[in-house]
């Protein structure tokens, strides 16, 4: 007896479903109900994958956590999940309060003044997009304590790292595995032009006389910088492929604020930050310093 073709759909529906584990029908059923039909979940074979239409790794992860790509879709989560963006992130920066002195405040006035001074040499002029690399089999995404990209470990400069997975603070003792697209010259930065990165829209702007970086600033905690030097309270590290200044440049760093002449002893690949601050350095801002802390700011200097 002939049966109808919507029948026959539903027979075979059937008997696809009952071979298959729960767990997958469940990950199948649940992807039908995301309205974003462009991360898809593998649960049976413990991958995700969400980048076959844009080709980009994911901004923004769990805090911590740490993927490696299977192929150049494909990645399976080492340690940490997915962002979730229905949880309300709890770790804000703390702060205390300033009291400002009247060179403060003089700096502060300064600042603005510099800035008015150079506000159309400062205008956003054709903004070109830096984005990260494409996915390829091995490549390891490193998420800090924010869930923001942290580190981009390129396969080929990869390890032993495989065996049993790495903890975030261990990434710092690895030496040379992070991922650049270019390290600039020790005293150079980039061509005139307005550069743009990462999930908080970080910016740097260079002229012909003066660079300003506008974003998220983070804090580093490594004991010696760029030339073996021992790092210290008011020093800092600039985006090593964007603006990478002369060692011991000094730097207008502006935040929560406060002005504060800091100097550039370092330079790291700051993939989601336009400057990273020496640990304790935050204090200066009137934040109370912890590993995961970030905050918006910014910084200059004449060229």
């Amino acid at each position: 007896m002939l049966r109808s073709k919507k029948n026959l759909s539903i027979i075979i529906t059937t008997l696809f479903l009952a071979s298959v584990p729960v767990s997958s029908i469940t990950a199948f059923a649940s992807n039908q109900a995301n309205t974003d039909d462009s991360i898809t979940i593998t649960q049976n074979m413990g991958l995700v994958d969400k980048s076959l239409r844009t080709g980009k790794i994911p901004g923004e992860m769990a805090p911590c956590t740490i993927i490696e790509y299977q192929n150049n879709s494909q990645y399976k989560i080492i340690q940490g999940s997915e962002y979730n963006h229905k949880i309300v992130k709890t770790n804000l920066p703390v702060t205390f309060d300033i009291k400002l002195s009247a060179e403060d405040i003089k700096r502060n006035e300064d600042y603005k003044n510099f800035l008015k001074e150079h506000e159309e040499e400062l205008k956003p002029k054709n903004i070109i997009k830096v984005e990260n690399p494409e996915p390829c089999t091995g490549m390891k995404i490193i998420y800090d304590g924010e869930g923001f990209i942290k580190h981009i470990q390129m396969p080929e400069k990869i390890h032993d790292l495989n065996k049993s997975g790495i903890k975030l603070d261990d990434v710092e003792k690895i030496i040379g595995i992070s991922y650049a697209s270019k390290i600039l010259d020790r005293g150079t930065t980039s061509p005139v032009g307005t550069y743009s990165w990462g999930d908080n829209k970080n910016t740097l702007t260079v002229t012909k006389s003066l660079v300003r970086g506008v974003g998220r600033l983070t804090n580093f905690t490594d004991v010696k910088g760029e030339a073996e030097n021992p790092l210290v309270k008011g020093d800092v590290a600039t985006k090593r492929d964007k603006d990478n200044p002369k060692h011991g440049q000094t730097l207008t760093v502006n935040a929560n604020g406060k002005t504060k002449s800091m100097y550039k002893n370092d330079n790291g690949d700051l993939p989601d930050a336009v400057l990273d601050v020496w640990k304790t350095g935050v204090e200066f801002f009137g934040y109370k310093w912890n590993v995961n802390l970030s905050f918006k700011g910014e910084y200059s200097y004449i060229r």
